[in-house]
């Protein structure tokens, strides 16, 4: 009970309505409940919203922080990456939210809430987050940049992040080396949002990363009885030793 707290804690920080980026605000509504971290955000604009600064690897930005957060709790997750109808009240910005009126509630309900619970409940099975066929069509046909989730700043493609597992599930490649993390990342809140941010030349914590997810396999293998769980924490050793591989030939 006390990690799910802690967990949830981590998913309830940010504050809802805009995340701070280099290239402008994007839109962002955030919801923790249970063992749940819900994060959406509106891909497409009207004539009323600016354009939004790639929205999908601001989210895949996010996923990648509260993925390396849980590990520090010694937590491993999984998640579900889908595109869909979500309630959106217009309130929900920085510039007209209030949350005191009724019609402003932050609900949290919409066919794009349950196609990322599927995939997250009976698709990622293992500690990964998977990606629907209609997200990565759009990542694919759009020639998405992958900054700021990984390459900051710079000319990467976001599909060349995410991999293809053994059972021809899509998801994304946290462990890669080049994903955007850095020893002395802060989460920011503000009355109107929130950001992560870094030095720009900050070292990256991959090194570290790969070290607290070798230490909570070994201590998980060490002790589990129950073949499910114990398969999960397998397939997390074999992805984590391939990235492990590839660091030291780097």
């Amino acid at each position: 009970m006390v990690k799910l707290s802690q967990i949830t804690t981590v998913g309830a920080s940010p504050v809802s309505g805009e995340k701070a980026t280099s290239l402008g605000p994007c839109l962002v509504q955030m919801r923790s409940f249970s063992d749940c971290i819900v994060i959406f955000m509106p891909i497409d604009t009207t004539e009323d919203e600016p354009a939004h600064p790639n929205p999908l690897a601001q989210l895949c930005f996010l996923a990648r922080y509260f993925h390396d957060q849980a590990l520090e709790l010694g937590v491993c997750i999984r998640g579900g990456i889908a595109t869909g109808p979500m309630f959106w009240n217009q309130q929900w910005s920085r510039r007209a939210y209030q949350p005191r009126r009724t019609n402003g509630l932050p609900l949290t309900f919409g066919q794009g809430l349950v196609d990322a619970y599927s995939l997250e409940n009976t698709t990622a099975v293992q500690p990964r987050i998977v990606l629907s066929d209609t997200v990565l069509n759009y990542i694919y046909t759009e020639q998405l940049q992958a900054s700021p989730f990984a390459d900051f700043g710079g000319e990467d493609l976001l599909y060349q992040y995410i991999k293809c597992d053994s059972d021809g599930v899509s998801f994304l490649d946290v462990l890669h080396p080049s994903i955007s993390r850095s020893a002395n990342e802060r989460l920011k809140v503000s009355p109107g949002g929130f950001t992560v941010g870094w030095r720009k030349y900050g070292e990256s914590t991959h090194e570290y990363l790969l070290n607290t997810c070798d230490n909570l396999i070994n201590e998980q293998l060490a002790n589990c009885t129950i073949d499910s769980v114990r398969s999960k924490y397998e397939w997390l050793q074999q992805y984590a030793i391939g990235h492990s591989n590839s660091h030291d030939t780097d």
